[in-house]
C-alpha cells in the first residue's frame, strides 16, 4: 500500500497537472486531402467532433488528450483531425456520418467508411480502450457500425444476434439489452447451449460489467451445473457474476431514474446488520446522490452515518481485523500456488474491516462537501471526519495512501464553511508529516487555490 496508484485509484474527480506531447491534430488541410492522406498511410482518420459550446468536448481538450499516453497511441495508429460540426466543411460532414451529440469522435478509413464510433467525455483509459477497438473494427470485414445498422431488420434472427453480441462482448460494449434480447429469442435447449451460456459468462464477468438482472442471468444460474464447463479468465463464482449484475443494474437505474430497477436490486441486497458496507442502505443512498435526490440523500446520510457507522466500538472493528487477517494469513501458507512471504502479504489485510468503514463514512462526507450548503450540515460531515482522522492515526503507516484523500475532503468542508486558515494548516500538517514527495506534488495546487481564494 506505499504507491501513489493506490491512491489516485480513489480520485477519479480530480485533474492531474497536463502531460505534454498529446495527440497532434492535422492543421490547414481540407476534408479531401485527409481522406487521400489516410488511403496513402493506410490509415484510420480519427475525427473529434466538437461544437464550441460544448462542454465535455473542452474537458477532453483540456484533461485527455494533451496527455502523453494517449498522444503516442493516436499519433502513431491514426490520422488526427477536428471537426468544428457548425463551421466549414463541418456540417456536411457531420450530418453525413449521423452526428447527433459531441462530442463524437469517428473512426473513418481512407474510402470515407466509418469503421468506428463513440460518444461523450472519458477517461484516458477508457479513450485509450476506444482507439483499441476501433484497430480491432478495422480488421473485420463487417465493422460493428454496420452491424448497428441492421440490428433493426435482423433482430429476430438467432444467428445474427449471435454474433451482433458476440462482436460487442469482445469490444467490452453495453449489452445488457441486447444480452437479454437474445436470449429471450432462444428456447430452453438453446439457452443451455455452451456457447450461449459463455456468451452471459463472458459478459458478467469483472471486467465486463454488461450482466443485469435478467433473462440471461437467470439463465446462467438455471444451468449452475455447466458452470465450471466455461472457460474464464478470471476464476469467478455464480455468486459474483451475479453480484456485478446487480451493480450493472444499479447503474442503470440510477442513468433511467427508474425506481423499478432500483427495486429490482433492493431485493437482493442484505440489511446492514447482515452486511455493514454494501447494504440495502448504501444503495438507496447511492440511488438518491446519483440522481440529483440532494435533500433525501442528505436526510438518509445523516441518519446511516449517525445511527449506524458512528456506533461500531473500537474492539468490534478490531475483533473484525483479526478474523479477516487470519484467515487470509491461513490461506495463503496453504496455497500451493503463493511463493512469496505470507505474514508480509496478509499485512494488507490488518485493518481491512475498519478501512471499509473509514471509507464509507468519507464517501459520505465527500458527497456532503458537493451537495450540501447550510453550514451545519457541512460541520456534521468535518466532525464525522474527525472520528476518522482519530482511527487513522493510530496506524499512519498502514493508512498512508488514504490519509491524504480524508484529509483534502475535510479541508473542503473547512474551506467551505469559512475556515480557511483551519483547511490550510491541516493539508500543510500532513504534507509535513507523510513527506512524500509525490503527494506533496498533488495536492500542492489544491493548498494553492485555497489560498487564492478560489472555488474548490
Amino acid at each position: 500500500m506505499k504507491t501513489l496508484a493506490f491512491l489516485l485509484l480513489l480520485l477519479p474527480g480530480i485533474a492531474f497537472a497536463q502531460e505534454k506531447d498529446g495527440i497532434s491534430f492535422l492543421k490547414d488541410k481540407s476534408w479531401a486531402e485527409t481522406l487521400a492522406l489516410a488511403k496513402t498511410e493506410n490509415k484510420l482518420i480519427f475525427v473529434d467532433v466538437y461544437t464550441d459550446w460544448c462542454g465535455p468536448c473542452k474537458t477532453m481538450d483540456a484533461e485527455v488528450f494533451p496527455k502523453k499516453t494517449v498522444g503516442d497511441q493516436f499519433n502513431a495508429a491514426f490520422i488526427n483531425y477536428k471537426l468544428d460540426a457548425e463551421k466549414g466543411e463541418g456540417p456536411v460532414i457531420a450530418k453525413k456520418y449521423i452526428v447527433k451529440s459531441y462530442p463524437n469522435y469517428l473512426f473513418i478509413n481512407g474510402d470515407g467508411v466509418l469503421v468506428y464510433r463513440s460518444t461523450s467525455a472519458m477517461s484516458a483509459g477508457e479513450f485509450l480502450n476506444v482507439a483499441k477497438n476501433a484497430l480491432l473494427e478495422a480488421k473485420q470485414e463487417q465493422t460493428v457500425v454496420q452491424l448497428d445498422e441492421l440490428y433493426a431488420s435482423r433482430k429476430a434472427d438467432k444467428e445474427f444476434m449471435y454474433a451482433y453480441v458476440g462482436r460487442r462482448t469482445v469490444l467490452r460494449l453495453d449489452n445488457a439489452d441486447l444480452l437479454d434480447e437474445y436470449i429471450s429469442l432462444l428456447n430452453e435447449q438453446e439457452q443451455g447451449d455452451i456457447k450461449n451460456l459463455q456468451l452471459i459468462l463472458d459478459n458478467g464477468m469483472f471486467l465486463a460489467k454488461n450482466l443485469q438482472l435478467g433473462i440471461s442471468l437467470a439463465t446462467l444460474k438455471k444451468h449452475k451445473d455447466k458452470f465450471s464447463l466455461l472457460k474464464q479468465s478470471y476464476k469467478e463464482e455464480i455468486s459474483g457474476i451475479e453480484n456485478t449484475a446487480i451493480e450493472t443494474t444499479l447503474r442503470k437505474a440510477i442513468a433511467k431514474k427508474d425506481e423499478k430497477l432500483l427495486a429490482q436490486v433492493m431485493v437482493l441486497k442484505k440489511s446492514s446488520k447482515n452486511s455493514p458496507f454494501n447494504n440495502k442502505e448504501t444503495t438507496q443512498l447511492a440511488y438518491y446522490f446519483g440522481t440529483n435526490q440532494t435533500d433525501r440523500y442528505i436526510g438518509f446520510a445523516k441518519n446511516y452515518a449517525n445511527n449506524f457507522l458512528l456506533k461500531f466500538s473500537t474492539d468490534t472493528l478490531a475483533k473484525w481485523d483479526h478474523k479477516t487477517y487470519t484467515k487470509q494469513l491461513d490461506y495463503l501458507k496453504n496455497s500451493p500456488t503463493f511463493k512469496g512471504n505470507p505474514t508480509e502479504e496478509a499485512e494488507q489485510y490488518k485493518h481491512s474491516q475498519t478501512i471499509q468503514l473509514t471509507n464509507a463514512i468519507h464517501t459520505i462526507a465527500k458527497n456532503f462537501s458537493a451537495k450540501a450548503s447550510a453550514p451545519a450540515d457541512l460541520k456534521l460531515a468535518a466532525k464525522w471526519l474527525d472520528y476518522v482522522s482519530t482511527i487513522t492515526g493510530k496506524d499512519t503507516v498502514y493508512y498512508e495512501n488514504v490519509i491524504p484523500v480524508y484529509m483534502q475532503t475535510y479541508a473542503t468542508l473547512q474551506y467551505k464553511i469559512g475556515n480557511k486558515k483551519t483547511a490550510i494548516s491541516k493539508m500543510e500538517e500532513m504534507l509535513a508529516q507523510l513527506k512524500n514527495p509525490q503527494v506533496t506534488t498533488y495536492f500542492t495546487p489544491f493548498i494553492d487555490k485555497m489560498k487564492a481564494n478560489e472555488k474548490l
